[in-house]
């Protein structure tokens, strides 16, 4: 439903209003093939909100049950109001020192608004949700064996044969997941994300074909949707933050024994080898890798003060010593190890902690769904101010001119592009560290569009009384062009550190470098700062500017965030592009002409670099995964349209033959 009104206040002065109502209704299932469960069942045995309380089991092990037909996915959302107002007044300052600033009535005009508008969320959002628990169609197993493989063009289904499907097994509700499942809900109180829009601008004629126009825009994105996972690496709350730092210790205690002669139980492990070795007990590790033996029927603890218990082959694997290295020491690594993983060793060590009466929700909220507990809810946030200066002039005289230069910053703290509006937070114990520049932020833009008819031929101003053959031949010219400048798009680097320069330094030393050497790729980044990182990510000194792992020099990350910048994200390269066009037209009759167009698409043939790939959305370079690969800092790609017009963005000329009438 939508009612709006203009009232002309003043003959200077008008106002607009209007209220829309838009009620989304929640998606329903039209089949058996869903399974849920509760908001408070996805936090698992630890109970409702309580994240980060290892010890705390107010909760139970998650249940699914089936969303039937008629299920709906959430409760609808029937407060959807949706306002706009607006105003424009033309100032009329008869005399006075604001008449000359504002001009005569009309030369000038103020224009303001507001408005809301509701985010309508795409059905991939519902099915990767429900469509993720076990059971339903998800967890049935059955073998398709059916001849409608690869039928030829023309095949009608009632005539061929077909072989039926043979279910082999058989869903059952309420059910329990595998270790390996997830649970995935939809907040109970879940709204319609909203975005508010306002502006404000003022227009003030230079001349009877000319205006300039200055306006601010800004939009606010409210209760967006955002999927995110509840199992959260702790390792706070456990003190186990501590106790890695003595593991630390141990394995270089025992990599320095085995080096002394003498010395006894060493090696490349971070064993605990008793009083006076220079090695600590590891109560929560020992706890985790071995099970509590059995006596007289019951679990006794094992004792970590006896360096005799320490027998577990983990204390010397090598995933876990690595995660140990003092240069660049993976904390959270480490953890998440023990107890956020979905490998062979996840039920062993959640039963080991058990057996050795520690709680199962040591490490995570749901220790018993180690694929996930995913919620939507209205975490999701957006802000965008931009400030825009424009010079219009209507085609007169044979000159048209539009330019225009916008100075914007656009923010969120969903890094992301995602159909299922997925986006994890660098830490849920402070969501606030997810605020970033958005990956559409376009900090500079300039453009400007232009039709020139040349002032020569008859009638003209060079020119004027040419014979009419001959003015087929000097007069009809004209120049056209759309000439674009604009900053780079933002690209991340992900949790990283910089070591010997700023953020703003990196920025500022982000361009194309092409190689001495004449090989045909270019850098974004100074060689130094590219051959400093790839070192740095391989455990090696660096000398000089870098981007380093969060971590690097033995930094001791608990919480995502204590180290480096939870996302770095840098602009890349500008954008120039120059289309130019040479026009000649020849007269034919009053209401007919042919015109002859040469047009030239990125006229000076400038290769506007990309990082990332053109088709990106968002744009991700890791340094963790390519510290050892000399393709770091390296981009072969350059923009080019992959819409509809199949432009390369390299120069392309056309030759445009056209016959108006």
């Amino acid at each position: 439903m939508f009612a709006q009104d203009t009232w002309r206040f003043r003959q200077n002065i008008t106002l607009t209003g209007g209220l829309r109502w838009e009620v989304q209704f929640a998606p329903v299932a039209e089949n058996n093939g869903f399974a849920t469960t509760t908001y408070p069942e996805v936090f698992g045995v630890s109970g409702l909100n309580n994240l980060f309380k290892p010890g705390t089991q107010t909760g139970a092990q998650t249940v699914f049950t089936a969303c039937d037909k008629g299920c709906k996915a959430y409760n609808t959302d029937w407060g959807n109001f949706a306002p706009s107002v607006g105003f424009t007044w033309s100032p009329n300052f008869e005399k006075g020192f604001l008449h000359p600033i504002f001009g005569n009535a009309g030369q000038s005009v103020f224009r303001g608004g507001f408005s809301m508008a509701y985010v309508r969320e795409g059905t991939n959002v519902m099915t990767s949700i429900l469509g993720s628990n076990p059971g339903g169609g998800a967890g049935t197993s059955a073998a398709k064996n059916t001849t409608l493989g690869n039928l030829p063009v023309g095949t009608l289904l009632r005539t061929a044969p077909l072989t039926p499907v043979n279910v082999t097994g058989v869903v059952t509700y309420p059910r329990s997941g595998l270790i390996t499942d997830s649970a995935n809900v939809f907040s109970p109180d879940l709204k319609t994300g909203y975005a508010e829009s306002f502006t404000f601008g003022y227009q003030r004629e230079i001349t009877p074909d000319t205006v300039f126009e200055v306006r601010y825009v800004g939009t606010r994105g409210h209760k967006l949707w955002r999927q995110y996972n509840l199992n959260e690496t702790n390792t706070v709350e456990n003190g186990f933050a501590q106790e890695f730092a003595l593991a630390q210790l141990n394995l270089v205690a025992n990599i320095n024994c085995a080096n002394t002669p003498g010395c006894t139980g060493g090696g490349n492990n971070f064993k605990y080898r008793g009083p006076g070795t220079g090695t600590f007990p590891l109560p929560i590790i020992l706890r985790n890798f071995q099970a509590a033996p059995v006596v007289g029927g019951a679990n006794v603890p094992l004792d970590p003060t006896n360096p005799a218990n320490y027998t577990s082959s983990n204390f010397s694997n090598s995933t876990f010593i690595n995660q140990l290295n003092t240069v660049v020491p993976n904390l959270l690594g480490f953890a998440g190890g023990l107890g956020n993983t979905t490998g062979a060793n996840a039920i062993p060590f959640l039963n080991n902690r058990v057996s050795n009466g520690l709680p199962a929700n040591q490490f995570v909220v749901n220790p018993n769904l180690l694929g996930g507990a995913f919620v939507v809810d209205n975490g999701g946030a957006s802000w965008y101010d931009g400030l825009t200066f424009e010079l219009r002039r209507r085609l007169a005289k044979g000159l048209l001119v539009q330019s225009s230069y916008t100075f914007s910053k656009s923010l969120t703290n969903m890094f992301a592009s995602s159909s299922v509006v997925f986006s994890q937070y660098p830490t849920l114990r402070n969501p606030d560290l997810a605020k970033v520049i958005s990956p559409f932020d376009i900090t500079h833009s300039f453009k400007t569009n232009f039709i020139w008819e040349l002032p020569v031929g008859r009638g003209k101003w060079i020119g004027k009384d040419v014979p009419r053959w001959a003015d087929n031949f000097v007069g009809g010219w004209g120049v056209n062009g759309a000439i674009r400048l604009q900053s780079g798009t933002p690209f991340s680097l992900g949790h990283v550190n910089l070591s010997g320069i700023t953020a703003k330094e990196l920025q500022k030393s982000m361009k194309i470098y092409y190689d001495p050497t004449g090989a045909k790729f270019v850098y974004f980044f100074p060689k130094d700062i590219i051959t400093n990182t790839i070192s740095a990510f391989g455990g090696g000194a660096i000398s000089g500017r870098a981007i380093t792992p969060a971590t690097y020099g033995n930094c001791q990350e608990a919480v995502t965030g204590q180290c480096g910048f939870t996302n770095l994200v840098i602009h890349g390269p500008n954008f120039y592009r120059f289309d130019l066009s040479l026009v000649k037209r020849i007269r034919f009759s009053e209401r007919v002409n042919g015109e002859l167009r040469a047009e030239f698409l990125n006229a000076f043939n400038n290769i506007n670099f990309k990082i990332g790939s053109a088709s990106n959305d968002v744009t991700s370079i890791a340094p963790a995964l390519l510290g050892n690969n000399s393709a770091f800092g390296i981009t072969g790609v350059a923009y080019q349209d992959l819409s509809t017009t199949n432009d390369p963005g390299a120069r392309m000329v056309q030759l445009v033959l056209r016959l108006n009438f």
